[in-house]
């Protein structure tokens, strides 16, 4: 048995913090190190999390002043003591046998450098209601799949996956400089061009909520990170021609829809 580190960037959660680390205590794999990052929180997250270090001597806390969710991830890299590396977002959950069944098939497939399943979206207003956004198995090569169809017909969130720690240590971890959202897309993009190995575990194992009040459903926020790393991207050498193209198209897209919404903007305020 190995060693699992559960990362869990923490942002003003009180409300949810608890539910979502108690999922991690109920894990069926035996051994987890669950690392909270509290990100700058003025809330009571910090009493909550303290109070559960009470009673799991398996939960670190670690403070930080805000950041942003890729610099807290980060953080919990470098504490991290495990061999496999899972993330959770503050308000998500796991479903209690996600992490062993996902070390099961690292064990069956030692070339393996990360295993993701499916996944499962709630309301956080209304529980049964629950759906999914699009596809999660990646069909073609990784590099080429995730540029051009992810926000379109292929959507994974990150605490669908389980790395295995050396993904970070040898392509790197999270950029920092994307401090409002598409972090996870440009870690992805990195981990693939650099020629990382994805397995794909069927069954739904995580459960994302959805919170219309999420900073990250700012419409110039995800903009503004998410033209950065397109272009980034797009003048990379390392990636192939083609993928380059990709990048390139999909910059004017994203830019002819600003334009298109921002039109139609004005010709509300107009009328």
């Amino acid at each position: 048995m190995d060693l699992v580190t559960v990362i869990i960037p923490c942002f003003n959660m009180q409300d949810y913090i608890e539910e979502t680390i108690l999922s991690i205590m109920a894990q069926t794999h035996p051994l987890i190190e669950c690392i909270v990052v509290d990100d700058g929180s003025t809330d009571k997250s910090a009493e909550i999390i303290h109070t559960m270090a009470q009673h799991f001597p398996n939960i670190s806390y670690v403070s930080q002043r805000n950041q942003g969710p890729s610099v807290a991830r980060n953080t919990g890299i470098r504490n991290a003591k495990g061999k496999y590396i899972q993330f959770l977002d503050g308000d998500d959950l796991l479903m209690p046998d996600k992490i062993k069944d996902q070390m099961n098939c690292f064990a069956l497939n030692i070339d393996t450098d990360i295993v993701y399943s499916e996944y499962l979206c709630f309301n956080d207003g209304q529980r049964s209601e629950t759906w999914t956004y699009s596809r999660v198995e990646l069909q073609t090569d990784p590099l080429t799949d995730f540029a051009s169809n992810w926000e379109k017909d292929l959507s994974i969130p990150i605490h669908c996956y389980l790395f295995r720690k050396q993904c970070f240590e040898q392509w790197g971890m999270f950029d920092e400089t994307m401090t409002l959202s598409n972090e996870d897309w440009a870690l992805q993009l990195n981990f693939a061009l650099n020629g990382a190995t994805y397995r794909f575990l069927p069954g739904q194992s995580s459960l994302y909520r959805v919170r219309h009040n999420s900073r990250c459903k700012i419409p110039q926020n995800m903009f503004k990170d998410k033209m950065k790393m397109l272009w980034r991207f797009s003048m990379d050498k390392r990636v192939p021609l083609k993928v380059r193209s990709i990048f390139a198209r999909r910059i004017a897209e994203s830019y002819r829809l600003r334009i298109q919404n921002s039109l139609s903007t004005i010709r509300s305020i107009l009328r």
